[in-house]
């Protein structure tokens, strides 16, 4: 799938649950990644089409920053 047909949602969602549902069948897959953060806005749509779930990277990638300030963990210059 190219960047440009995440543009379509219907398209979008149609090709990443046919190749979900494979990984599925063939991988026995028990949770889903999605690899864009274009791809959030069908997170919730195939989670409940394919009845596992389906992790949305944006609001992934918020907790990890959340985690981090939460621990204290702060960027420190480069060493040369």
């Amino acid at each position: 799938m190219s960047v440009l047909d995440l543009q379509n949602y219907e398209l979008t969602l149609h090709k990443t649950s046919c190749i979900a549902r494979a990984a599925i069948r063939q991988s026995e897959a028990d949770v889903l990644v999605l690899g864009c953060t274009v791809m959030g806005p069908i997170a919730r749509k195939l989670d409940s089409l394919l009845k596992i779930p389906v992790v949305d990277p944006g609001v992934a990638a918020l907790k990890v920053a959340e985690a981090l300030v939460s621990m204290g963990l702060k960027r420190r210059p480069c060493l040369e």
